[in-house]
């Protein structure tokens, strides 16, 4: 990482940014700065990572989705997702990178982190990106709190809550995927998606924000 933020500045700065827009919904100021490129379908949740990495002030061209002449930067329509993701290469880190999910090691994203979701056989619809927030544990239940769209394709943005299932007994094994259900709730559902990684705000550059 390079630029002019500790690693504990660039986070709390981060978790200040996102509380400073979210909540919102259609119409709402949060919403007009937040969705300058909007994309159909796609919802806020893309939208609000971009936003953050561009106010945090990164300058990885090929990561950030937005327009700023400046930095170099440039949108590209439907790049949300595929920017972050970044075909599994770094700076994202891939859960499975090292052959065991690193996830099921303790290893986790932190505040800023964008988190990227998938489900192996479902539509490209059902990918999804979100900025990590906190973990928090209730016993044997993982919580994780999130800043995304409220629902598939959303136009607005809330702080969430999600239960992270990490795979017990027989299902247990170095690389066994974790999967992160839709709500709070501790029971795992069909619907569930996989974690497949994370982008770490700490693998970018940065100059002086905006």
């Amino acid at each position: 990482m390079s630029g002019p933020l500790s690693e504990q500045a660039l986070r709390n700065r981060a978790r200040s940014l996102i509380r400073s827009v979210v909540p919102f919904g259609p119409g709402e100021p949060g919403y007009h700065e937040v969705c300058k490129f909007p994309e159909i379908g796609t919802g806020a949740s893309s939208s609000l990572c971009h936003w953050l990495l561009y106010r945090l002030g990164a300058v990885n061209p090929h990561i950030v989705n937005w327009t700023d002449p400046s930095r170099g930067l440039a949108f590209v329509p439907g790049a949300n997702i595929r920017r972050i993701y970044h075909q599994g290469r770094r700076p994202f880190w891939s859960c499975n990178s090292l052959g065991t999910n690193a996830l099921l090691c303790g290893v986790r994203p932190r505040t800023g982190d964008i988190v990227v979701l998938n489900q192996p056989g479902g539509s490209r619809r059902r990918s999804h990106i979100f900025v990590f927030l906190d973990e928090t544990h209730h016993g044997n239940h993982i919580e994780w709190t999130t800043a995304e769209s409220s629902h598939e394709g959303g136009l607005d943005a809330k702080i969430r809550k999600r239960a992270l299932h990490l795979p017990l007994g027989a299902d247990f094994h170095r690389d066994a995927d974790v999967t992160i259900g839709d709500s709070g709730d501790a029971a795992p559902t069909p619907t569930d998606r996989v974690v497949t990684g994370w982008l770490p705000l700490t693998l970018l550059d940065y100059r002086s924000p905006p």
